[in-house]
């Protein structure tokens, strides 16, 4: 991305047209609008900034574990280059395609390889992914789902040993281009982490601390709405609804991840209910701090790396 201009506007007002639609139609089919307003009316603000409170320790510990990834990686690159990157790019959360996270490898165009610096964002992703999976197996099984709860886990547990081995067979059977030779860049960091151990078990404990308090943050906001969801509820339930908010047919996943919410968790809240924590999470998590990061978007990129 050398450029604001590779921003890609037209994209981001298409995926919010059809955001703003899907939250039309739920008003039409499964919201009122009076019970969604005495719902917004009667927020519990505590409980809504105790939620939101839970945002500054999850930006540091996205610095701390993509920091952690990178070292595993063999990449020296200083702790503070890597908040900078992470604090000047909260902008660029809501771009489409999750190209606010890809877009982190940037600044470390000079200092790393771009295809290995992408493959420790990649690399990050699927930790997190797989704690999800992991918390959600856990939940489900307690729901006594345990069929989902099994294939979760088993979701979780082969997440990087499936990435080991789709790279392992793209290596011999793609052919040999400039593109392959990219992707097989990196999927090399997958073998360099294996000398560091270590910072890469840190790592997968930073993604699980920043999921669990990913999943205190919606049992707060639905406390702010005055419903009482069990915590085991939110930890089956939530990273689902976390997962459809990945689908790149709307912006932040705003629409997508709500109609989720209103589905998984229709036995412990009203609809108008779980539509405000879906909006009010996306306030806290996206678009808050997209806005407060406009004026750091100049510095990301002007950074060297």
């Amino acid at each position: 991305m050398p450029s604001l201009q590779k921003i890609p506007i037209r994209k981001t007002l298409v995926l919010a047209s059809v955001s703003v639609l899907i939250i039309f139609i739920i008003f039409k089919t499964l919201v009122n609008i009076g019970d969604f307003s005495r719902v917004i009316r009667n927020i519990s603000w505590f409980y809504f900034f105790i939620a939101f409170a839970t945002i500054i320790p999850v930006i540091i510990l996205n610095v701390v574990k993509w920091y952690l990834i990178v070292q595993a990686a063999g990449f020296n690159i200083s702790f503070k280059k890597i908040f900078k990157i992470v604090i000047t790019s909260t902008s660029l959360g809501i771009l489409p395609g999750r190209l606010g996270d890809f877009a982190r490898s940037y600044p470390l165009r000079h200092s790393i390889p771009l295809p290995q610096a992408i493959g420790t964002i990649v690399l990050e992703k699927i930790m997190d992914i797989s704690v999800l999976l992991a918390f959600s197996g856990i939940g489900l099984f307690i729901f006594d789902y345990r069929t989902s709860a099994v294939f979760a886990l088993l979701l979780a547990a082969g997440a990087f040993p499936l990435l080991k081995i789709m790279g392992s067979v793209g290596k011999k059977m793609l052919p040999e281009n400039h593109l392959t030779e990219k992707i097989h860049d990196a999927f090399s960091v997958l073998n360099k982490i294996k000398d560091r151990k270590k910072l890469f078990s840190i790592a997968i404990v930073s993604s699980c601390a920043n999921g669990m308090l990913s999943m205190f943050q919606i049992y707060w906001l639905f406390k702010a709405v005055g419903a009482v969801v069990p915590l085991f509820a939110i930890f089956a339930f939530q990273p689902l609804s976390m997962f459809a908010g990945l689908l790149p047919i709307t912006l932040a996943g705003t629409g997508t991840r709500d109609s989720v919410i209103i589905y998984l968790f229709n036995d412990f809240a009203a609809p108008g209910q779980s539509l405000a924590v879906g909006i009010l999470y996306a306030m806290q998590s996206y678009w808050i701090l997209a806005l407060l990061g406009l004026p750091l978007l100049y510095y990301f990129f002007k950074q060297d790396g």
